[in-house]
């Protein structure tokens, strides 16, 4: 069983290069730049800028991201962008979000389905 630490925060006025790895919850107003895996939930926020190839269990985006994102459910907001390919199981672009890139849905499909 996996412990889920406290939330992470980088506020608006911090510019972070590297890689960020872990299990948290971590909202970004500011910039990332960088490598992205951490297993938990994901916030860009309106006045976040994230570069970054990105993995992670929910993303939520207000704010701008540029990199391919892996993530089990993704919700681009209004103000949200993202360019990069997005592979998730579940995906929704609030009306007034943008996604520039692929989507590829990673499912499993019923057996019956996969013998036609």
């Amino acid at each position: 069983m996996s412990h889920q630490s406290e939330a992470g925060y980088l506020g608006p006025e911090l510019d972070v290069r590297g890689d960020l790895r872990g299990e948290a919850d971590v909202r970004i107003d500011g910039r990332f730049q960088g490598d992205y895996s951490v297993d938990g939930r994901l916030e860009v926020g309106e006045s976040g800028r994230v570069q970054a190839p990105t993995r992670t269990k929910e993303l939520s985006v207000e704010g701008a991201m540029t990199g391919d994102v892996r993530a089990d459910e993704v919700c681009i907001l209004e103000t949200g962008t993202v360019e990069g390919d997005v592979t998730t199981k579940r995906l929704s672009v609030v009306d007034g979000g943008s996604l520039k890139g692929m989507i590829y849905m990673d499912f499993d499909l019923p057996e019956e389905l996969v013998r036609l």
